[in-house]
């Protein structure tokens, strides 16, 4: 079974934000594997999982932060 990738765009900017945001949906989602890329320019949050990724709650819990997440189709 091959993997789901879906990328995201964020205005998360600095590491400890990153990190909460990781936490946060690794104890909401498992099994999900989560990571972001602050140094590209958009902030790139990654999230690869077996099943389908639901990136409406990805973006609603990022909003719920104080965060924007925009899926990269």
């Amino acid at each position: 079974m091959s993997n789901i990738v879906e990328i995201f765009q964020t205005n998360v900017t600095c590491f400890n934000d990153a990190s909460y945001i990781v936490e946060k949906i690794q104890r909401n989602f498992p099994f999900y594997t989560t990571n972001f890329d602050l140094e590209d320019r958009d902030n790139i949050l990654r999230i690869e999982a077996t099943l389908p990724i639901n990136t409406s709650e990805i973006c609603d819990l990022l909003s719920k932060e104080g965060f924007t997440g925009i899926l990269i189709q």
